[in-house]
């Protein structure tokens, strides 16, 4: 089987070596790219990805490509991403003016990416979270299309609000979330220090 990528959109994609030369439509975006006949050498992790993985702990082997040391860095930003966005929605504070440190953050997201089905739950419903933010963008922007008269006008779009407050999350859309967020409460509650432990104690009475 050879594996390759879509040369448009960057999606993967796999053809078996009998249809080497061909043209196969991307699952994704549909762009027909022709097969390689063999599947391209990995690109190296660059030593700034590998510097900026270190500073986060995350672990990686020597002989890691570009991709999966990018795939391994967005993955810990989207769950640090999560779990400053729950606090605010919790706690109505952003998560440093709560007077937790960085250094107390990185062992929690880390415990969070240990338990890979979690890990997978979250990633899953912050990509549902962003689609959400980005539909509720556009909407925003076609009312003020509307409301213009000056069609000279320059709008501004803003960027999508990923507040998981602002976005009032519906659980029936995702049932996940109540569970997500319940595991995420109690490792917060099991090993922060004793003097954050008030802010979130509430949530368990």
């Amino acid at each position: 089987m050879i594996k390759f990528k879509c040369t448009q959109c960057g999606e993967g994609m796999e053809a078996p070596e009998c249809l080497i030369g061909q043209k196969l439509a991307c699952p994704a975006c549909e762009y027909l790219r022709k097969v390689p006949k063999t599947s391209p050498k990995p690109r190296p992790a660059t030593d700034g990805q590998r510097n900026f993985a270190s500073q986060l702990g995350i672990d990686f082997s020597e002989d890691i490509s570009f991709d999966e040391i990018h795939d391994k860095i967005d993955s810990f930003q989207t769950i640090r991403y999560f779990v400053m966005a729950v606090w605010l929605e919790l706690t109505k504070k952003k998560l440093f003016e709560s007077g937790i440190q960085e250094d107390e953050l990185l062992p929690i997201i880390h415990r969070i990416l240990a338990d890979e089905d979690l890990a997978a739950q979250i990633l899953k419903f912050e990509e549902w979270r962003y689609d959400k933010a980005c539909e509720e963008r556009n909407r925003l922007t076609e009312l003020r299309y509307e409301q213009i008269e000056d069609e000279d006008e320059e709008i501004d779009e803003a960027d999508p609000v990923l507040s998981i407050q602002q976005l009032k999350v519906s659980v029936k859309e995702f049932p996940d979330y109540t569970l997500i967020c319940g595991v995420l409460l109690k490792e917060w509650y099991s090993h922060l220090p004793e003097s954050l432990l008030s802010v979130v104690k509430e949530f368990f009475e």
